[in-house]
């Protein structure tokens, strides 16, 4: 690009200037608490998370490839590397493949040919990155539900799984578009050229030169009832621009109005420069992105810091060290965010003496104010032998001290501690002897009856202690639960008769009448139990009825529902369902959604389908998986 088609920030008239401060009060002027701006983030943006920016690349390629090209060229090897010069050869020479207005796309189709090349390329770059504080600001605030991106990195899913509960929808594929909606409460991603993941990422001049119909018709969609905020990007794609441009020929688009958020210094394209003079378009100069974000969630929440640190894990600790050792924030002249760093790294020091002091004081005990400190000194001492693997000491330490106390809770902890490690060295009499003097101790406390039961071989016994547990608290629903298994195990291996099945079915019903609520686990016994038996359609679908009034979006409905499923026809009008659901109920694991829609998908023989999924679901160990 040309010197005379490249403009500076502040060259821009001063109208079209707008303050973090004035950008704020049109954020927050809202009816009601449905965000009115969505973002649109640029590779800007992942340049404090130690992720190259576009104009990095295309300063390192353009000097590689000329270097490379102008070897056979000695004319061109008298002169000195310059981007002027560069350019200039380029363009005189490479015109076939150069675009000087989108250099990015042009030398990175140049440096590799194919498209699993690039992909390859741009995982090395940006994978196990980690996000910036910007990033953290960004996902607390509540003021923006739905961001979309030129970025192939997984920066914000990665904020997400870090710092919060909430759980994005995820979109890098055009056939997966339709199922996100503008009025869902749900954060959504929308990535606009695609993920590193896949090999079908947009990166060349003629991949950017539109976007795929589903996903320019969401852009579109999303523009009638949203304004636009965009940060870290420099408008270098002519399908993003092309569409923005059309847009705003309307004025029932971008009614909130478009603002771009600049640097100061900033270098300006010719096509941003057009678009900064047009009605309902305006420039905000800014830091950078982590102080942008940081001066939004400051003046929206005070004080708080970006995380809460009740859900700091240990990768997250990490996460908060990189905020500490991170280059680009301690040159920061945000007092913001140096505050915020320091007062994380404080919680998190309290948080670790906290965690360490909490194990070192009991193990399962909640409740220690009923032990003396020299108490919780032995059950210290206890649970550092049992961490240790020593469990024989653990045993003889217990045996010892039981002489000496009179402190029934003491008692019961160390009769409990002994078992566990009874169970540790698979000596299942000890373990048995040991039970029988704790439900002598604690006669009331029917769990120390399903402890016995469980480690018990005898089905008579069982029964007996079964029935003990229900005898002392017969408003406990997972007694009944634990005896209809037992029932059901008897049934199906020795004795199919009636009579045990009108007892299980009464079981069942007793269950359900203490707590009918759809959390009972009875309901997915009862459902599996009759689906084994022949002709139980009619029970089944009354199961569904019943558990559909509660929560109509459960995975366990939507599991029950599938069951009965007769044909491929059938199983295609309900994967739409699911997908629903995934959006509309809340509460369940997304994962277990993830795993039904792949089991529809085995069933259609969609082998495409079932190896993107396959993908997102073993993305990470905890199970984080993205939306379809």
């Amino acid at each position: 690009m040309s010197s005379k088609s490249q403009t500076y920030l502040p060259s821009l008239a001063v109208r079209l200037t707008r303050s973090i401060k004035d950008l704020l009060r049109f954020i927050s002027t809202r009816n009601d608490k449905n965000p009115n701006y969505s973002l649109l983030l640029g590779s800007g943006c992942s340049v404090t998370s130690d992720i190259k920016s576009g104009g990095t690349l295309i300063n390192e390629w353009r000097k590689e490839i000329y270097e490379n090209l102008r070897k056979d060229d000695k004319k061109e090897q008298e002169k000195s590397y310059s981007i002027k010069n560069a350019k200039k050869y380029f363009t005189k020479k490479h015109a076939s493949w150069y675009n000087s207005t989108n250099e990015y796309s042009s030398l990175f189709e140049k440096k590799y040919d194919l498209p699993r090349q690039r992909r390859m390329f741009v995982e090395k770059e940006v994978g196990n990155k980690i996000p910036s504080i910007g990033y953290a600001y960004l996902i607390e605030d509540t003021y923006f539900n739905t961001v979309f991106t030129t970025n192939f990195d997984d920066l914000i899913n990665e904020a997400f799984y870090q710092f919060s509960e909430k759980r994005p929808m995820i979109c890098a594929h055009d056939s997966s578009i339709n199922s996100i909606t503008v009025t869902s409460k749900r954060p959504k991603i929308i990535k606009l050229h695609g993920d590193y993941l896949f090999d079908d990422i947009k990166s060349t001049l003629r991949e950017t030169e539109s976007l795929e119909d589903n996903i320019r018709n969401k852009f579109i969609e999303f523009a009638k009832d949203y304004g636009l905020i965009v940060i870290g990007y420099g408008g270098h794609d002519r399908s993003i621009m092309d569409v923005i441009n059309y847009l705003l020929k309307h004025e029932e688009y971008y009614k909130n109005g478009l603002y771009w958020c600049l640097r100061k210094g900033d270098i300006i394209g010719e096509e941003l420069r057009k678009l900064l003079w047009k009605d309902r378009v305006y420039f905000v100069e800014i830091d950078g992105f982590d102080e942008l974000f940081a001066n939004l969630h400051n003046e929206i929440f005070q004080d708080k810091l970006p995380i809460d640190t009740n859900f700091i894990s240990n990768k997250s600790q990490d996460i908060i060290q990189n905020f500490i050792e991170n280059k680009y924030l301690k040159n920061t002249n945000s007092i913001i965010i140096s505050n915020d760093i320091k007062n994380l790294e404080i919680q998190n020091e309290r948080n670790n003496l906290y965690d360490a002091l909490k194990q070192m004081k009991s193990d399962d005990n909640d409740d220690n104010d009923k032990f003396e400190n020299k108490e919780v000194k032995v059950l210290i001492e206890l649970s550092s032998l049992y961490n240790e693997d020593k469990y024989e000491q653990v045993i003889n330490r217990i045996n010892n001290i039981l002489i000496n106390t009179n402190n029934k809770d003491f008692k019961i902890e160390l009769y409990k501690r002994m078992i566990n490690s009874y169970n540790r060295l698979e000596d299942n009499n000890n373990a048995i002897k040991t039970i029988d003097k704790l439900i002598e101790l604690d006669r009331n406390n029917p769990t120390n009856l399903i402890y016995k039961l469980n480690i018990t071989n005898s089905m008579h016994e069982k029964m007996l202690l079964i029935d003990k547990a229900i005898e002392i608290d017969s408003f406990n629903e997972r007694f009944y639960n634990k005896k209809v298994d037992l029932l059901i195990e008897i049934y199906d291996i020795y004795e199919k008769d009636e009579n045990k099945l009108d007892e299980i079915k009464k079981l069942l019903a007793k269950s359900i009448e203490v707590n009918p609520h759809i959390s009972n686990s009875v309901w997915g016994i009862k459902f599996d139990f009759l689906f084994e038996l022949d002709n139980k359609n009619d029970e089944l679908k009354e199961i569904i009825e019943t558990l559909k009034k509660q929560q109509p979006y459960s995975i366990k409905v939507l599991n029950m529902q599938y069951n009965l499923l007769l044909n491929n026809k059938e199983r295609e009008s309900f994967l739409i369902k699911v997908n629903e659901a995934k959006d509309k109920f809340l509460n369940d694991n997304k994962l277990k959604y993830d795993l039904l829609i792949l089991k529809i998908f085995d069933k259609l023989n969609k082998k495409q389908e079932i190896s993107k999924i396959l993908k997102l679901l073993t993305l990470d160990p905890l199970g984080h998986s993205a939306t379809f």
